[in-house]
């Protein structure tokens, strides 16, 4: 409140000291005039000039009063903007935890359909093939532990290798739907989302899984298949690291034998992978450590 008033009262001051001097200059031309030192031209010109002048100076004036009030205000949001203290960042950190825990889960959707989910432990580094009957909820699953969905019952808990429970931001969590998502330019921006210091890593990455990193993407021609899409959102998640990857059907528009080689390679890694997929000869179940298979007990 004090900031404020006294804000006015300079801003009244300025304006007060803006009139005074055009009021000083004009009755000086005006005696040059009458002494036939100044035509009426010029008159104008400088009383123009002068009230161009001084009301300019009136807005500097009232700029920098703000500025200078709102100096407690900017010191408050650099603070509140400056990173987070690392040690609780990484505590927080998804790449940290030893667990995740699905517990007494159950989702039920406006149609009155409730889909309940067995008590489920993953830990970190598992790679685990998630299968099951149509309409266990699958894919709802993923969505409940990205926090799209709110569980109706139940809890989905982290918890770092202390045994403490831990809440990661859970936007760090890699997630490949069914229907990926692209954008026009070329298949190394669509892996690299124009980081260009990830180059590198996306070129080697590509070249076990595409060919034709530059060719630009042209999403109304729709000049690349269902499976080449999927590769890219996979070659994506590879290059950005994520330590825990959610796969659904990521594959599904890829032949057996390429999907073979696209799993030997992101499999070998240290994420956490769960991956949903049906209908799969075993030599590719074989590349997971295990199955969770979810049945419908209705």
């Amino acid at each position: 409140m004090n900031k404020e008033k006294t804000s006015a009262s300079i801003n009244m001051l300025s304006t007060g000291l803006n009139m005074m001097a055009q009021v000083v200059i004009n009755g000086l031309t005006g005696y040059l005039i009458l002494t036939g030192n100044l035509s009426i031209g010029v008159f104008f010109s400088i009383g123009n000039f002068a009230s161009l002048i001084f009301s300019e100076l009136v807005v500097l004036n009232q700029n920098t009063t703000m500025i200078q009030s709102a100096k407690d205000l900017n010191n408050k949001l650099l603070v509140e903007l400056k990173p987070v203290n690392n040690k609780e960042n990484g505590q927080n950190n998804i790449a940290n935890f030893a667990k995740l825990s699905i517990v007494k889960l159950q989702e039920h959707f406006s149609n009155g359909e409730v889909v309940s989910y067995p008590d489920i432990t993953i830990k970190s580094g598992e790679k685990i093939l998630l299968s099951g009957d149509s309409g266990t909820g699958k894919s709802t699953l993923f969505k409940l532990i990205l926090g799209e969905l709110k569980p109706t019952e139940g809890k989905i808990i982290f918890k770092d290798k202390n045994g403490q429970q831990i809440h990661p931001d859970l936007a760090k969590i890699g997630y490949i739907p069914q229907d990926p998502t692209l954008f026009p330019g070329t298949i190394k921006e669509n892996i690299t989302m124009f980081n260009n210091k990830l180059d590198g890593e996306a070129e080697e990455v590509a070249k076990k899984m595409l060919n034709g990193i530059n060719t630009y993407i042209n999403l109304d021609q729709l000049n690349l298949s269902g499976g080449q899409r999927q590769k890219i959102v996979l070659a994506r998640t590879k290059v950005y690291g994520s330590k825990l990857l959610l796969i659904d059907e990521g594959t599904s528009a890829i032949d057996e034998k390429a999907t073979l080689k696209i799993l030997k390679n992101i499999l070998q890694g240290p994420e956490t992978i769960v991956f949903i997929a049906h209908n799969w000869s075993k030599e590719l179940h074989d590349l997971f450590d295990r199955e969770i298979y979810l049945q419908d007990n209705k």
